[in-house]
């Protein structure tokens, strides 16, 4: 039994020594109806800022519920706050037009993070669409570190998403008899 727990502790040790950002996999679903790749990478750095429109409570709330996400998956606290954004952070941003209130983009580039809507709930889908890219963890040798400071960065390639839901109410019916 030792010597099985200490070949997962040398395995862990020796995974962590090669390890440099972790690249997000947007492999999600649902997906989006459009997908643009760009070449290039994004890195989240612990600079970025989380931006949101002043005045607006329930994008402040969709600001600290990145942020507070942001937070488990990397281990640095994020900044939120109303106004304009700059150059490399994550601006949460509300769009005027006729499409749903779900409807969302999400840009990725060396600008930083663009999270629109046409309404909060699409802001709210957008950052989900961010979240779901992004380990929880990782990697399975955090158990084995607990001393280790910080977690590896994370490096998100350019892409543009944008999605619609096909449906202007989610939900199910369901008749049982």
């Amino acid at each position: 039994m030792k010597t099985v727990a200490a070949a997962a502790i040398t395995g862990c040790l020796c995974a962590q020594a090669d390890m440099k950002a972790v690249e997000v996999d947007y492999r999600v679903v649902p997906l989006p109806q459009e997908v643009s790749v760009s070449p290039g990478g994004f890195a989240l750095g612990k600079d970025v800022r989380i931006v949101y429109p002043e005045g607006n409570e329930a994008m402040k709330r969709n600001a600290g519920y990145l942020a507070g996400y942001l937070r488990e998956a990397t281990g640095t606290s994020y900044r939120t706050e109303a106004g304009g954004g700059r150059k490399g952070d994550i601006i949460l941003r509300l769009e005027s037009g006729d499409g749903l209130p779900e409807a969302y983009t999400l840009k990725v580039d060396g600008d930083g993070i663009v999270i629109s809507g046409t309404g909060e709930a699409g802001v709210f889908y957008g950052i989900q669409t961010l979240r779901k890219s992004i380990p929880a963890v990782a990697g399975p040798h955090w158990c084995c570190l607990p001393w280790r400071e910080g977690r590896p960065a994370f490096r998100l390639p350019w892409r543009t998403f944008r999605r619609e839901p096909p449906f202007l109410h989610r939900g199910r019916g369901q008749d049982i008899h």
